[in-house]
């Protein structure tokens, strides 16, 4: 075995096992107006997903609401693009709350 196999066979095992780390993280969706928590591998399309101010985004998200009082949220795309950089996202008006 040559020195580039192994290597690509250790990197393929750490790949692997982030993998089941992110996988397997908890996650609140809304159910019926109640909170669960499940592994974030679990997520179908169409759940409300409940993101915690600083938590990882499991997953392709639509911003539905945001507890600023502009509506935005800042998200860190380091996983995506490998850029360290805060993106901004705004809520979709149509789901947006009226805050008083």
């Amino acid at each position: 075995m040559y020195a580039s196999d192994f290597a690509s066979i250790l990197t393929l095992q750490r790949r692997y096992r982030e993998d089941k780390r992110v996988n397997s993280i908890a996650i609140d969706v809304i159910v019926d107006g109640v909170s669960t928590s499940i592994p974030s591998e679990a997520i179908q399309p169409g759940d409300i997903v409940y993101v915690k101010n600083g938590a990882m985004i499991p997953a392709d998200l639509v911003l539905l609401s945001s507890s600023h009082p502009e509506g935005i949220a800042y998200v860190n795309t380091a996983n995506l693009d490998g850029y360290i950089s805060m993106d901004v996202c705004v809520w979709l008006l149509m789901t947006a709350v009226k805050r008083i």
